[in-house]
């Protein structure tokens, strides 16, 4: 393996520069992480000293390994824009490698005959040529703004779009989870999209809020359900990352346009509303959008999390929550967590076609109320009432002390391996 070091630094180096939008990509990254801590670990061995210095040498591996994760964790977010220590360290393990193992991934081209040459220089010359062609634009599109912080690397991207018709988006992607976008069409751009549009989840629990209504957004996003409010409307934001705020309000419209009053609190959305439980400051919803990236927030689906939203509430409020993910089906979660308090739910998953997207749009949204006459108005448009004929698995509520992420993941991938668990608390 140490023979081929090149060959992984090249696939390393392209993996980097292709947006990790399959979960293979990901694979491929732990591949490779694992081939280079082997390398690595066999370099370790064969510079090892002499016995008499290797008290010396292991507090060398460990002041190395804190110093590393030192400077990944805490200083990298800070000195850099982008994820550049990738690259970066790609680069030294290569100038590393190369002290070692040059005469041997040289001495392959002694030994070897020209069909061989052949065999191993056609990858290497693929691997370059991707690189290249990948890395003149491999975020389909103009980046406008990149900003990166301790939650991670956010990006404002403009592009083309050509779907049902021709259009031009700006989009806010969070790693690589889009986290919003708006059109850029003057006429257009006040129309709610993707996880948002008319037609989905949140649309249908708005039509149903009070001609004046007060709303609790956890999740800010670019602001978008901003373009459903009306006059006497107030929208209150949690969001917990300070620059989503920052880039939502600078390249962004949906809340300097919204017609309803608008503020963002930067903090975490349980949190501050449990702060203002002693407060008169009910909600007629309390809408939960943390759930579209690769982390999944547990403590929002928590008893103890939703018993704080239902505090929140005014009498027959609703709690929202938008569950679209590639990763996790979180339907399970909540039914479970609404059976244990009695609550009344139900979900709507739809595929549609939008003129903002290239590929059709999922969204799924689960409901839940006090009373069942409160979704009267959910079934008769076609919601799902949860229950024991929603299709729907079994699993064990989730609370502030037992969570299982394997269930809302193995549910996603179809996979029957996690039987229903005993309510314990």
């Amino acid at each position: 393996m140490s023979s081929l070091y090149p060959e992984i630094m090249l696939l390393g180096l392209l993996l980097f520069l292709i947006p990790a939008t399959h979960y293979l990509l990901h694979v491929g990254h732990l591949i490779i992480f694992l081939a280079l801590c082997i390398i690595i670990h066999r370099v370790l061995y064969e510079e090892r000293p002499h016995s008499t210095y290797l008290s010396v040498f292991y507090i060398a591996v460990a002041l190395g390994g804190l110093t590393g994760s030192l400077a990944v964790s805490l200083v990298a977010p800070l000195v850099f824009s982008r994820l550049w220590e990738y690259p970066l360290l790609l680069i030294i393990i290569s100038l590393i490698f190369y002290h070692p193992y040059a005469k041997v991934a040289l001495s392959f081209w002694r030994r070897t005959s020209r069909p061989f040459h052949a065999a191993r220089l056609l990858p290497i010359g693929l691997l370059i040529g991707m690189i290249i062609l990948v890395g003149r634009d491999s975020t389909g599109g103009t980046v406008q703004a990149v900003h990166r912080n301790y939650y991670g690397m956010s990006r404002v991207i403009d592009a083309p779009v050509t779907g049902q018709g021709q259009a031009t988006v700006r989009t806010l992607t969070h790693g690589s989870t889009i986290h919003g976008i708006q059109l850029l069409d003057r006429n257009k751009r006040n129309l709610p999209t993707l996880y948002y549009h008319p037609t989905g989840g949140f649309a249908d629990a708005f039509a149903a809020m009070p001609p004046v209504a007060r709303i609790a957004a956890i999740g800010l996003g670019t602001g978008t359900i901003g373009a459903y409010t009306r006059p006497g409307d107030i929208l209150d934001f949690y969001e917990i990352n300070p620059d989503i705020e920052m880039l939502a309000r600078r390249w962004f419209s949906f809340l300097a346009d919204a017609k309803g009053r608008t503020s963002v609190m930067i903090a975490d959305g349980r949190a501050s509303l449990r702060q203002y439980a002693k407060q008169e400051l009910l909600y007629d919803m309390v809408f939960v959008d943390a759930f579209s990236g690769e982390g999944i927030p547990a403590h929002l689906l928590t008893e103890e999390g939703v018993n704080i939203y239902l505090s929140r509430l005014k009498n027959n409020g609703l709690i929202v929550f938008h569950i679209t993910n590639r990763y996790y089906d979180l339907r399970p979660v909540i039914k479970a967590v609404s059976k244990r308090l009695k609550l009344h739910g139900a979900m709507k998953s739809m595929l549609t076609v939008r003129e903002e997207s290239l590929k059709p749009v999922r969204t799924d949204y689960v409901v839940l109320a006090l009373s069942r006459t409160a979704l009267q108005g959910f079934l008769a448009q076609g919601w799902t009432a949860l229950g024991n004929s929603d299709g729907i698995k079994e699993c064990r509520s989730w609370t502030d002390d037992y969570v299982n992420i394997l269930v809302p993941l193995a549910t996603k991938m179809n996979l029957s391996i996690f039987p229903k668990g005993p309510q314990l608390r």
